[in-house]
């Protein structure tokens, strides 16, 4: 059904995992060949994995490898705000309105 050369990666993001698919992870882990602590099901021809992670932990994950991206490039943090307020000194932005309105077409 699905092609040989194709891996199929699918990840399931919920804001809350129960107790029972936590148990299910761990007891999965043991039996897991992959460093992946996501796991939850690989078919027996390894070209679908299904990961189940919250959303806190995914992006706890994305933060880590940001701050380590961050260390090594050695880049620092910009406060967008005081950047524009330097580079646009000359315009006064609490003058300017905008609106967005609504029109037929």
């Amino acid at each position: 059904m699905f092609p040989k050369n194709v891996t199929y990666k699918i990840l399931l993001v919920s804001s809350n995992i129960n107790k029972w698919i936590k148990r299910e992870l761990k007891g999965r882990q043991k039996n897991n060949k992959s460093n992946n602590p996501y796991l939850y099901f690989k078919n027996e021809d390894e070209n679908i994995e299904i990961s189940v992670i919250e959303w806190s932990v995914l992006f706890e994950n994305i933060k880590r490898k940001l701050n380590y991206l961050s260390n090594i490039l050695e880049t620092k943090d910009v406060d967008i705000e005081e950047k524009t307020k330097r580079d646009f000194a000359d315009i006064e932005f609490n003058k300017i309105k905008s609106s967005l309105k609504k029109v037929a077409v």
